[in-house]
C-alpha cells in the first residue's frame, strides 16, 4: 500500500511539473495565475532555472526515475538510488520553498504543490527505514543550490555604444522610450502578447515618469513564435500575431523614431491577462502605424532587411537568457521584470545608480 501512495504522489508531482514546464516553454501563465501574482514572480525569477534550463525539466526526470525505481525496489542498487533521489527531492523542496520566501518574496501555489507532493513521496520512501544513500541525495540537492547561487546566465555586452552592433540597427534609431543620450540606458526584452510582459511594461512607464529624460528604455521585442524566431519550435494562439506586431514596431522606428513611444503606448493600451492580453489586432496596429508615419514610409521600412536582422538579434539574446521573457538588461546583467513599480525603482537606483528625483511625481520630459 505504501508504494502505491508513493507512486500516486510522484505521478501527481510530475503532472504539476509538466504543466509548469509547458507554460515556461509556451510563455503563458499557469491556470489560476495572474500576471501580477506570485506564480509569475517565482517562475520569472532567475531561480526558476539552473544552468539555463527550467528547473521543472530535471524535476520531471527525477520524478520519473523514482517512479520507475519503485517497481524494482527489492534490488539493492535500486533501493540505494531511490533513497538518494528521495533525499534530493526533499532537499530541493526545502531550497526552493526557502527561495520563494527569502529571495523572491512571493509564493507560487503550483510550485508549492509540486514540492509538497514530492516531499510526501520522498518521506514515503525514507521514513520506514532511512538509508545511508540519502546522504548522497542531500549532497545532490546542496549541489543544485550551490550551482544556482554561483551561476548566472551570461549576458552580452549591451552598453549603449554597443547596441547598434548587436541589433543590426543604428544606435540613434534603436526603438526606445526616452532620449538616446539619456544618463541611464536599460533594455527590455519582451513579447508584446506576453501577459506578464504587458503587466511589467506598466512599471517601465512609471519609471520613465519618475526619472524623466535621465532614463531611456531600449525596446528589444522578441516574438514567442516559430514564424520568425528560430529558437521557438511552435506558436501558441496567444502569440499568433507577435511576428506581425513586432515587425510593425520596428518598421515604425525605422520610418520615424519619434513615433515609437506613441505606437508602443497603442500596443500596450489594453490589459494583461492570459485570456485577453489586450493587444490590438494586426489590422488596427497597421492603421495606427500608417497614421503615425505614413503608408508609403511604413511600407518602405517594412521591406528594410534591418527589421528581420533586429528580430534575429533579439532572438539570440532571448536564447542566451534561457528563452524566457520578460527580462530587463541593466549594466550588462539580466534581471526578471519585477512585479511592482517600487521594486523596479529600487533596482534602477541600486543596479543602475539612478538618483531618486527630488519630487517623486516629476514627469518624463518630451523626447
Amino acid at each position: 500500500m505504501r508504494w502505491w501512495f508513493v507512486r500516486g504522489c510522484l505521478v501527481a508531482a510530475a503532472g504539476v511539473a509538466g504543466v509548469l514546464w509547458s507554460r515556461s516553454w509556451s510563455g503563458g501563465l499557469a491556470p489560476g495565475c495572474a500576471a501580477d501574482g506570485g506564480c509569475a514572480a517565482v517562475l520569472g525569477s532567475r531561480w526558476a532555472q539552473v544552468l539555463g534550463v527550467p528547473v521543472t525539466l530535471p524535476a520531471l526526470g527525477v520524478y520519473g526515475a523514482m517512479l520507475a525505481l519503485t517497481f524494482s525496489e527489492t534490488a539493492r542498487a535500486s533501493r540505494r538510488l531511490l533513497g538518494a533521489l528521495a533525499a534530493a527531492v526533499l532537499g530541493a523542496g526545502v531550497w526552493f520553498t526557502g527561495l520563494q520566501a527569502a529571495a523572491v518574496s512571493a509564493w507560487c501555489p503550483w510550485c508549492l504543490t509540486a514540492h509538497g507532493l514530492g516531499a510526501a513521496a520522498a518521506l514515503g520512501v525514507l521514513l520506514p527505514r532511512p538509508r545511508a544513500a540519502a546522504a548522497w541525495g542531500l549532497l545532490a540537492a546542496a549541489g543544485l543550490a550551490g550551482t544556482q547561487v554561483a551561476y548566472e546566465p551570461p549576458v552580452p555586452d549591451l552598453t549603449p555604444e554597443n547596441f547598434a552592433g548587436f541589433t543590426g540597427l543604428r544606435a540613434e534609431n534603436y526603438p526606445r522610450l526616452g532620449p538616446a543620450d539619456a544618463e541611464t540606458v536599460i533594455a527590455y526584452l519582451y513579447d508584446v502578447n506576453c501577459p506578464v510582459c504587458r503587466f511589467a511594461h506598466g512599471h517601465l512607464t512609471a519609471a520613465r515618469e519618475r526619472y524623466g529624460d535621465r532614463l531611456v528604455v531600449a525596446l528589444m521585442p522578441v516574438p514567442f513564435s516559430d514564424q520568425c524566431n528560430a529558437h521557438m519550435s511552435r506558436t501558441t494562439p496567444t502569440f499568433a500575431s507577435s511576428c506581425e506586431l513586432t515587425r510593425l514596431l520596428l518598421a515604425v522606428h525605422l520610418a520615424d523614431p519619434a513615433a515609437v513611444p506613441t505606437f508602443d503606448a497603442f500596443l500596450f493600451a489594453g490589459g494583461g491577462t492570459e485570456d485577453d492580453p489586450g493587444t490590438p489586432d494586426v489590422a488596427s496596429a497597421r492603421a495606427e502605424a500608417e497614421r503615425l508615419v505614413g503608408g508609403e514610409a511604413l511600407t518602405t521600412a517594412e521591406a528594410d532587411p534591418a527589421v528581420d536582422a533586429a528580430i534575429g538579434a533579439h532572438a539570440e539574446v532571448f536564447n542566451l537568457l534561457g528563452r524566457s521573457v520578460p527580462r530587463l538588461i541593466i549594466g550588462g546583467r539580466a534581471y526578471p521584470a519585477l512585479t511592482s513599480a517600487e521594486g523596479l525603482f529600487a533596482l534602477l537606483e541600486g543596479a543602475a545608480g539612478l538618483e531618486p528625483p527630488d519630487d517623486a511625481g516629476a514627469g518624463a520630459g518630451a523626447e
